[in-house]
């Protein structure tokens, strides 16, 4: 990639997107438990004897709504975005809205209720799981006061508590240092060079860059192979009795979304996936039942189309960061030594 039209494409790139982090917190109230916290020596011969390990401090149910709204937004991050320089991820805008208008959903219709929830019941779980606790010693045999005791000083307090729930989403973009526009933006390359600590950063980025490119191609790749060739399976099979319109409806969603994703607007790859949609999917799967031929080439048609998509987004990085370059209003201007 040329030095003269790196910054350029590095602000198109989030002109497209942004980076977008998540977290949900909650009180996860386990302990690993050690022999002197049920009144026994930590001896080695006692820890060859006995393996304590994490355990819970609480029924689980308690815990399970914050476990599937975490679950719930992690999915969601997975299906509409893409990883960028292995600690964030990138998301089109064209994914932006509808995944916002979700994670408010996931929130607010499930997070936030079940905290209120929990916070309002806390003694009463407080008191269920020190029950719990005097129970398993017992069975332990060991004295249950004193691992009460150990029990009770992991939980909390109230106002510790309510700190310890966060439901976090950040949207924001990522720009090059301002040492590094400076000298990128400076005709003369050699005092990029001079400044090894900025060459240094700006290697970094331009690596991740072409990196973020290819991974978000065979993303794409990914998506498709396993979709089309799931119903060639199911096709093949002989259940199916040729194919059924849940099939067809799958591989049309499967497209739809590709297209939402190609933040790159891939001009080759959007013809690619309109010209098999507009060839193959307007057909009913009825149609297809009844004609032995237009079944024959709807099957061979995704094997192409599937080989075609493998070829497109298995191009060097290099050249579909020149796609992406010159691509319609993204065009990108390259800076003159004037």
């Amino acid at each position: 990639m040329k030095k003269s039209i790196f910054k350029d494409l590095f602000s198109e790139i989030f002109k497209t997107g942004v980076l977008i982090k998540t977290s949900v917190r909650y009180p996860r109230l386990n302990k690993k438990l050690k022999p002197e916290d049920i009144g026994l020596q930590s001896t080695e011969q006692i820890l060859k004897q006995m393996s304590l390990g994490h355990r819970k401090l609480c029924d689980q149910k308690h815990l399970a709504p914050f476990g599937l709204a975490e679950s719930r937004v992690n999915a969601l991050i997975r299906n509409n975005t893409f990883p960028f320089m292995g600690v964030f991820n990138f998301m089109p805008n064209t994914k932006l809205e509808t995944a916002t208008v979700a994670l408010d959903s996931i929130k607010n219709g499930l997070y936030l209720p079940a905290k209120e929830e929990f916070i309002s019941h806390y003694s009463d779980i407080f008191n269920e799981s020190v029950s719990m606790w005097w129970d398993m010693a017992w069975d332990l045999d060991v004295d249950p006061d004193v691992l009460v005791a150990r029990i009770s000083e992991e939980y909390p307090s109230v106002a510790q508590l309510e700190a310890q729930f966060k439901f976090i989403v950040h949207t924001f973009q990522f720009a090059l240092s301002e040492k590094v526009v400076e000298q990128l933006d400076d005709t003369n390359v050699a005092a990029l060079a001079r400044n090894e600590a900025i060459d240094s950063e700006y290697k970094m980025v331009q690596g991740e860059i072409s990196t973020f490119f290819g991974e978000c191609m065979q993303a794409i790749r990914k998506e498709v192979s396993t979709c089309c060739n799931g119903v060639l399976k199911q096709m093949g099979s002989g259940k199916t009795e040729g194919v059924h319109q849940s099939s067809i409806n799958k591989v049309k969603n499967m497209i739809d979304h590709v297209k939402t994703m190609d933040w790159t607007n891939n001009t080759e790859l959007q013809s690619e996936l309109d010209a098999f949609k507009t060839q193959f999917l307007d057909t009913k799967a009825k149609d297809y039942r009844k004609n032995t031929d237009a079944l024959k080439d709807f099957q061979t048609g995704m094997k192409a189309f599937t080989k075609n998509i493998t070829a497109i987004v298995d191009k060097d990085n290099e050249e579909l960061i020149d796609k992406f370059t010159q691509s319609g209003h993204r065009k990108i201007r390259i800076l003159n030594a004037e």
